[in-house]
This record gives C-alpha cells, sequence and structure tokens, in this order.
C-alpha cells in the first residue's frame, strides 16, 4: 500500500462567494497553535452543491497550510447540521498517486460537538438509503433516483473484509457490486485494502468518518472516489465523485443511510 498521510485541521470559519464565473472561498485554518488564512477559486463547471449545503469538486495546483503543492485535489464535503461539515480533500501528486488525506472539521459560532474516530465495527451491518446521483450539466445534467443498500461483514481473526452494494430502481436490481479487503493498520492511520485494478483503499478517520479512492489514479479508465460521515451510531451520510477515462468529473451522488439490524 502506498504511504499515505493524514492531516487533520479545525476550520473555524468560512465563506463562500458565488458568481458566474466561479466560487471564492475564504476561511481561517487553524491547527496546533497557528492560524492560516485560505482563499481560492473554484471553477463553477466541476462545482456541483447538493440541497443541503453539501458538495463535491476538484482542484488543479492546490496549496493547503504547509502540504506540497498538489496536482490534483478532489474535495468532497458533508453537512452534519446547520453549524457543523466536515470537508476532505484526497490529494494527488504529478505521477497521479494519493499522497495524503485532509480531513477539516468546520463549525460556525464554535459550535463544537465531540466526534470519535471511525471504527471497524461501525462499518459491519447492512445499510439502506435512497440514493440522488446528478450529472454534470456538460453532459445533459438530470438527476437519478434509486434505492441503495450496503452490507459489510469483517473477519477480525485475519482481518479481512467484504462489502456488497446493490442499487434497486423499480423493484429491479440495476447494479450489484460485491468486493473484498484486507485491514491495513498505518501508524495512527486505518486503511482498508480493497483488491482489483484500481487498488483503492479505504481510510477510517476522526470525527466519525472514512475516504475511499484508488491509490493512483488509473490511466484511461474510469475511477470514482468517496467520503462519508456519521450522523450517529445509526445513521450516516456518503457523497461519491465518478471520473470518466479522461479524468474528467461526470456525476456524483449522495445518499442519507440507515443502519437495519
Amino acid at each position: 500500500m502506498a504511504q499515505v498521510r493524514l492531516d487533520e485541521y479545525s476550520w473555524s470559519m468560512s465563506e463562500a462567494t458565488f458568481s458566474n464565473r466561479d466560487v471564492r472561498v475564504t476561511g481561517t485554518m487553524s491547527g496546533d497553535g497557528w492560524d492560516w488564512k485560505v482563499a481560492y477559486n473554484v471553477g463553477m463547471p466541476s462545482f456541483y452543491i447538493f440541497e443541503d449545503g453539501s458538495y463535491c469538486t476538484e482542484h488543479e495546483m492546490l496549496e493547503v497550510a504547509d502540504i506540497p503543492i498538489s496536482r490534483l485535489a478532489v474535495e468532497m464535503c458533508l453537512t452534519i447540521s446547520a453549524t457543523e461539515r466536515l470537508r476532505s480533500f484526497l490529494l494527488y501528486d504529478f505521477e497521479s498517486i494519493l499522497r495524503r488525506v485532509v480531513l477539516l472539521h468546520e463549525v460556525q459560532d464554535d459550535l463544537w460537538e465531540d466526534r470519535y474516530p471511525t471504527s471497524l465495527l461501525s462499518l459491519v451491518g447492512k445499510w439502506h438509503g435512497e440514493t440522488k446521483s446528478a450529472r454534470l450539466p456538460s453532459l445533459g445534467a438530470g438527476i437519478i433516483s434509486y434505492n441503495s443498500s450496503v452490507s459489510f461483514l469483517w473477519q477480525a481473526a485475519d482481518d479481512t473484509v467484504r462489502e456488497s452494494f446493490t442499487a434497486n430502481k423499480d423493484g429491479k436490481i440495476v447494479d450489484k457490486i460485491t468486493a473484498y479487503g484486507l485491514v491495513d493498520d498505518e501508524g495512527d492511520l486505518t486503511a482498508i485494502g480493497w483488491g482489483g485494478p484500481e487498488q483503492r483503499s479505504s481510510f477510517l478517520l476522526n470525527c466519525g468518518s472514512y475516504a475511499s479512492a484508488p491509490l493512483s489514479i488509473p490511466p484511461s479508465t474510469p475511477w470514482w472516489c468517496e467520503f462519508s460521515c456519521y450522523i450517529n451510531e445509526r445513521c450516516r451520510r456518503r457523497i461519491r465523485r465518478l471520473f470518466d477515462k479522461e479524468g474528467n468529473a461526470v456525476s456524483h451522488s449522495i445518499v442519507t443511510e440507515n443502519r437495519a439490524d
């Protein structure tokens, strides 16, 4: 597994200004005894915001705090409440290798909530929800809704896991995927390495969240990444970004899932 580093910061205040061409984002990022003011533009064609304020986008040549410039950064944000949200950045270097996962915990008016690291046990079980998937305007836009379910099993004896995803529309199964993985502890960062040509990994993060992405962007092959956070032990939200074989974002999905067992 590639050496992926986790960086965590608190984001005490931010605001976004929208125009016809881009989104201007400003705020103050706080670390261990320091504050760093951030300001950057996001191109409107790649920026998609959901009804609740969750969004996803990507940046080229992004520099965050003390982290070296990344060729590509995929940003996914999930709204937890009216005053709290979590943002993740997946940072790929100039060889398209995932080097860092950055997690931002953002609140308004200092209304901090105690949130704990995601554990393997919190993933285990059956989860059901309704997924809403939207295409980019350049591809005709449009929103598709379907019921989805996820089943996650963990064998603690050998640290193997299995995840099955099923999508149902109008009572018919339209997609079904089963993946097998192996748990790997890299210092403070626990990851699940999934098999297949993508060599995808899921990283268990703090604040009840996790991110999933390929360790390197596969050439001439569609790929996807995902960010999830737990609202409570029986409810979680997931956001996913899908890219085509040229590396262009083509769709984005969001789902709120409830534990079934």
